[in-house]
């Protein structure tokens, strides 16, 4: 019996040398405990930065990521090597804008149109004037035009400017001339009330002429005799 346990002992002896490591593998370890900061830095962050622009906004993100390790805590490698987590930075910039219209006023239309007699004057022709030369009190009017039974069509002013200073100066009963769409405009006072000739004012002759206030019967005429004139419709019209 005292000869197998002393056989038993040495057994056991061979087993607990045999568990230490040998030279050889104590190198290799050494190796790999000074390799495993190398594999912590290899462990890349990757970051990501994305830039939006438009009219009314600007935004920048900026984001870290950290991979997971496989053998440390993801807050030891933080903590170690001063990693940040994630970081997110936004921008915003808004503008404004003003936007201007101007709307120009639509003038109504103003028509004086009346049927004169050789040799006589009318007294309501000349009331219906002075009406309506008060009633033209835009100052946006884009043409006139003065027609009759000689000339239907009659004669044409688009000059815009002309047109309105006319209508001004037949309203305030003041004088003034000017040329549109060749035609020189004349506007002034003859007898009792006003007048619009393309010849002169308070002249007889041949042309384009409205004085119904004139008081005789020389009420003027469209491309007829303006004094002393045949039987007529004369139309003056603002639009």
């Amino acid at each position: 019996m005292k000869i197998h346990q002393s056989v038993r002992v040495t057994v056991v002896r061979k087993r607990t040398l045999a568990r230490k490591p040998t030279k050889k593998q104590r190198l290799q370890r050494l190796q790999q405990q000074q390799q495993q900061p190398q594999q912590l830095q290899k462990q890349v962050t990757s970051t990501s930065s994305t830039t939006s622009t438009s009219s009314t906004s600007t935004t920048t993100t900026t984001t870290t990521k950290t991979s997971e390790n496989l053998f440390f805590p993801q807050t030891l490698i933080s903590s170690c090597f001063d990693i940040p987590a994630s970081t997110t930075s936004t921008t915003s910039t808004s503008s404004t804008s003003t936007t201007t219209t101007t709307t120009t006023p639509i003038c109504p239309s103003r028509i004086y149109s009346q049927s004169f007699v050789s040799g006589v004057y009318s007294a309501s022709l000349c009331s219906a004037w002075t009406s309506f030369v008060a009633s033209l009190t835009c100052s946006t009017y884009k043409s006139f035009t003065l027609s009759g039974t000689y000339n239907t069509n009659g004669i044409n002013a688009t000059n815009s400017v002309v047109v309105n200073a006319i209508a001004t100066a037949l309203r305030t009963s003041s004088t003034y001339s000017g040329t549109s769409n060749g035609v020189t405009w004349y506007v002034g006072t003859c007898g009792g009330g006003m007048e619009l000739a393309s010849t002169a004012v308070c002249a007889c002759a041949t042309g384009y002429s409205i004085r119904p206030c004139i008081g005789d019967l020389n009420w003027g005429g469209v491309n007829s005799a303006t004094c002393s004139g045949p039987s007529q419709v004369i139309t003056l019209s603002f639009q």
